[in-house]
Protein backbone atom coordinates (compact mmCIF):
# COMPACT_ATOMS: atom_id res chain seq x y z
CA UNK A 1 0.00 0.00 0.00
CA UNK A 2 2.68 2.42 0.76
CA UNK A 3 4.69 1.44 -2.65
CA UNK A 4 1.24 2.63 -4.27
CA UNK A 5 0.73 5.73 -2.25
CA UNK A 6 4.77 6.72 -3.70
CA UNK A 7 3.59 5.77 -6.70
CA UNK A 8 0.76 8.12 -6.62
CA UNK A 9 2.55 10.90 -5.54
CA UNK A 10 5.05 10.57 -8.23
CA UNK A 11 2.54 11.18 -11.11
CA UNK A 12 0.74 13.64 -9.54
CA UNK A 13 4.39 16.23 -8.97
CA UNK A 14 5.15 14.99 -12.82
CA UNK A 15 1.36 16.01 -13.83
CA UNK A 16 2.02 19.81 -11.94
CA UNK A 17 5.14 19.90 -13.91
CA UNK A 18 3.96 18.56 -17.03
CA UNK A 19 0.39 20.64 -17.44
CA UNK A 20 1.63 23.76 -17.66
CA UNK A 21 4.41 23.03 -19.79
CA UNK A 22 1.81 21.60 -22.46
CA UNK A 23 -0.63 24.69 -22.16
CA UNK A 24 2.77 26.81 -22.93
CA UNK A 25 3.87 24.28 -25.71
CA UNK A 26 0.44 24.90 -27.41
CA UNK A 27 0.41 28.70 -27.04
CA UNK A 28 3.44 28.39 -29.07
CA UNK A 29 2.06 26.08 -31.85
CA UNK A 30 -0.91 28.43 -32.32
CA UNK A 31 1.60 31.85 -32.75
CA UNK A 32 3.49 30.05 -35.13
CA UNK A 33 0.36 29.05 -37.36
CA UNK A 34 0.31 32.52 -37.49
CA UNK A 35 3.73 33.43 -38.18
CA UNK A 36 3.75 30.41 -41.04
CA UNK A 37 0.59 31.68 -42.84
CA UNK A 38 1.82 35.59 -42.62
CA UNK A 39 4.87 34.92 -44.71
CA UNK A 40 3.69 35.17 -48.23
CA UNK A 41 1.57 37.97 -47.18
CA UNK A 42 5.06 39.93 -46.26
CA UNK A 43 6.49 39.08 -49.57
CA UNK A 44 3.69 40.68 -51.17
CA UNK A 45 3.85 43.95 -48.61
CA UNK A 46 7.43 44.51 -49.72
CA UNK A 47 6.92 43.98 -53.47
CA UNK A 48 3.91 46.37 -53.27
CA UNK A 49 6.48 48.89 -51.57
CA UNK A 50 9.69 48.34 -53.86
CA UNK A 51 7.40 48.87 -57.19
CA UNK A 52 5.08 52.17 -55.40
CA UNK A 53 6.79 52.80 -52.30
CA UNK A 54 3.97 53.18 -50.06
CA UNK A 55 2.32 50.30 -47.89
CA UNK A 56 -0.46 48.33 -49.55
CA UNK A 57 -3.66 49.89 -47.98
CA UNK A 58 -5.69 46.25 -47.99
CA UNK A 59 -5.63 42.45 -48.36
CA UNK A 60 -6.57 43.10 -52.53
CA UNK A 61 -3.85 45.83 -52.96
CA UNK A 62 -1.18 43.84 -51.99
CA UNK A 63 -2.84 40.15 -53.80
CA UNK A 64 -4.18 38.66 -51.11
CA UNK A 65 -7.53 37.53 -51.05
CA UNK A 66 -9.92 38.76 -48.62
CA UNK A 67 -9.00 38.71 -45.25
CA UNK A 68 -11.71 35.95 -44.23
CA UNK A 69 -10.69 33.62 -47.06
CA UNK A 70 -7.09 33.01 -45.10
CA UNK A 71 -7.73 30.93 -42.80
CA UNK A 72 -6.04 27.78 -39.97
CA UNK A 73 -7.12 25.92 -37.05
CA UNK A 74 -6.39 28.52 -34.94
CA UNK A 75 -7.15 31.66 -37.16
CA UNK A 76 -9.98 32.68 -38.48
CA UNK A 77 -8.40 35.77 -40.46
CA UNK A 78 -5.90 38.01 -41.34
CA UNK A 79 -6.14 41.48 -42.88
CA UNK A 80 -3.84 44.20 -44.02
CA UNK A 81 -4.66 47.83 -43.04
CA UNK A 82 -2.27 50.33 -44.39
CA UNK A 83 1.00 47.66 -44.58
CA UNK A 84 0.15 46.38 -41.22
CA UNK A 85 -0.82 42.68 -40.78
CA UNK A 86 -3.55 41.59 -37.95
CA UNK A 87 -3.82 38.20 -37.34
CA UNK A 88 -7.52 37.42 -35.79
CA UNK A 89 -7.21 34.26 -33.65
CA UNK A 90 -10.14 32.47 -33.16
CA UNK A 91 -12.12 31.48 -29.72
CA UNK A 92 -9.47 27.97 -29.25
CA UNK A 93 -6.74 30.43 -28.48
CA UNK A 94 -7.08 31.21 -25.09
CA UNK A 95 -3.75 33.56 -24.81
CA UNK A 96 -4.75 36.00 -22.30
CA UNK A 97 -5.78 38.31 -25.34
CA UNK A 98 -9.14 40.66 -25.63
CA UNK A 99 -9.69 40.79 -28.81
CA UNK A 100 -7.58 37.72 -29.81
CA UNK A 101 -5.41 39.53 -32.27
CA UNK A 102 -1.87 40.32 -32.96
CA UNK A 103 -0.56 42.73 -34.89
CA UNK A 104 2.68 42.50 -37.28
CA UNK A 105 4.08 46.22 -38.38
CA UNK A 106 6.45 46.00 -41.12
CA UNK A 107 9.61 48.97 -40.21
CA UNK A 108 11.87 50.16 -42.35
CA UNK A 109 15.95 49.71 -41.47
CA UNK A 110 18.12 52.98 -42.56
CA UNK A 111 17.30 56.39 -44.42
CA UNK A 112 16.83 54.79 -47.60
CA UNK A 113 13.21 54.10 -48.52
CA UNK A 114 14.56 51.02 -50.64
CA UNK A 115 16.10 49.27 -47.54
CA UNK A 116 15.81 46.08 -45.15
CA UNK A 117 12.20 45.94 -43.71
CA UNK A 118 12.32 44.25 -39.87
CA UNK A 119 8.74 42.86 -38.52
CA UNK A 120 7.95 43.70 -35.14
CA UNK A 121 5.01 41.82 -33.33
CA UNK A 122 2.43 43.32 -31.01
CA UNK A 123 1.95 39.77 -29.37
CA UNK A 124 -2.23 40.79 -28.39
CA UNK A 125 -4.32 43.43 -28.12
Amino acid sequence: MIELMYVVSIIGVLAAIAIPQFSAYRHRAILVEGDRLTEPIKKDILEYYAHTGEMPRDNMSCGQPVPNAIKGKYIDSIAVDHGVIHVHFNDTFSGGCENKTMSIHPELQGDDLNGIFSWTKEKCK
